[in-house]
């Protein structure tokens, strides 16, 4: 937390961390920086040895982009937990912002704006095409009212995937869901509030076909007051389900 609520920091110098080869955690270091304008783009390439970027610009309300490549020379990373939760004048998330780190196994909440809306106005298609061991989307994109699609394929890549609680929720302009969005992720167990208080109209048959270890659809389409058809069997091949409570 080495420069947490210094809400007055406006400027990181370019090659600030250019001595810090050895550093392993970033975490919440300049969490709600409120006054932070912009992030040196290469920032962090003095620093291949970092696992963790949990709430490292966590609630810093003046940034408004996220430089491409930030993270290109962070291979080892395994936590993007908070990473940007609450920066909530972000407007857009580079492609390929993910790319290089194939450690990944956590984006909890990583622009998530809990109760408080985010401007993050688009999800790049492919974004985590190389995190491949990446366990839990928990709560990734909470409250980011103004992305109207989620890309198809996704997720096609994660495959160890076991937790979607609140991936989408309330970004109530989301629309549509991918068909097979979660065909490639077998290993899940829990879909809690997955496209809770969305804008969805349609649920894709077979939406859930692949996904038999699943024990919780609670709160899954919950506030989707646009849904007017319940597909037949989506939820034949989930055996281990033990709640449903708030599904619709």
């Amino acid at each position: 937390l080495t420069f947490a609520n210094c809400e007055k920091l406006k400027v990181i110098p370019k090659e600030f961390f250019s001595n810090c080869k050895n550093i392993t955690s970033f975490e919440g270091t300049f969490e709600y920086c409120l006054s932070l304008k912009v992030i040196p783009h290469e920032l962090f390439k003095p620093c291949p040895e970092v696992m963790n970027f949990n709430s490292t610009f966590e609630n810093c309300t003046g940034l408004i982009t996220i430089p491409g490549g930030l993270f290109d020379y962070n291979t080892k990373v395994t936590s993007f937990d908070r990473t940007f939760w609450r920066s909530t004048n972000i407007t857009t998330i580079p492609k390929g912002l993910f790319d290089n780190c194939t450690e990944v196994t956590s984006f909890n909440s990583t622009f998530d704006g809990y109760r408080i809306d985010m401007k993050i106005s688009a999800i790049p298609e492919g974004l985590f095409d190389y995190n491949t061991k990446v366990v839990s989307f928990n709560g990734t994109f909470g409250y980011c009212p103004l992305i109207q699609t989620i890309p198809v394929g996704l997720f096609d890549n994660n495959i160890l995937v076991q937790d979607f609680n609140g991936t989408f929720g309330q970004c109530d302009k989301i629309n549509n869901i991918p068909e097979g969005l979660f065909d490639k992720c077998p290993d899940v167990t829990t879909f809690e509030s997955v496209f809770y208080n969305t804008n969805i109209s349609v649920i894709p048959e077979g939406l859930f076909d692949n996904n038999t270890k699943v024990t919780s659809f609670a709160h899954v389409f919950g506030g989707c007051d646009n849904i007017s058809v319940i597909p037949e069997g989506l939820f034949d091949n989930c055996p281990d389900v033990t709640s449903f409570a708030g599904t619709f």
